[in-house]
């Protein structure tokens, strides 16, 4: 069973996903601390700095589909209403994967503090096999 310590990090390193850089940033510091001093807490950062680049990723992409759509650089017809609907369609593809991010930095801060080993669902085992 981890310590009180090793739970709050684990914790932690979850919410951290919500600051963005500053998360990101605090969680690379975790993992380079805690690699070789705790296997708990490292599982745990790896699976939130999974989590983190996913949505990293995710939101850069969906960011320059927009620009590039809004621009009109080989999108097709460009007019205010083609614009307005991909930035509706956009908002709501980012509403929900916002959702998604959030219930599973709940999750895995829950299974952190709580103790118990946590996984993405789908990726997880892709993330936990990294750096092995």
């Amino acid at each position: 069973m981890p310590n009180q310590e090793e739970r709050f990090v684990a914790g932690m390193s979850h919410v951290a996903v919500l600051f963005s850089a500053l998360g990101l940033a605090l969680n690379i510091g975790l993992l380079v601390y805690y690699r070789q001093r705790s296997r708990f807490i490292a599982a745990h950062v790896k699976q939130a700095l999974g989590l983190q680049v996913l949505s990293i990723i995710l939101s850069w992409t969906v960011g320059l589909y927009v620009l590039f759509a809004g621009f009109g650089l080989g999108f097709g017809r460009i007019g205010p209403h083609f614009f307005f609907g991909k930035a509706m369609l956009t908002g709501l593809f980012l509403f929900l994967f916002n959702g998604v991010k959030l219930a599973l930095v709940i999750l895995g801060a829950i299974k952190g503090f709580g103790g118990q080993e946590y996984r993405l669902p789908l990726i997880g085992n892709l993330i936990a096999g990294i750096g092995e």
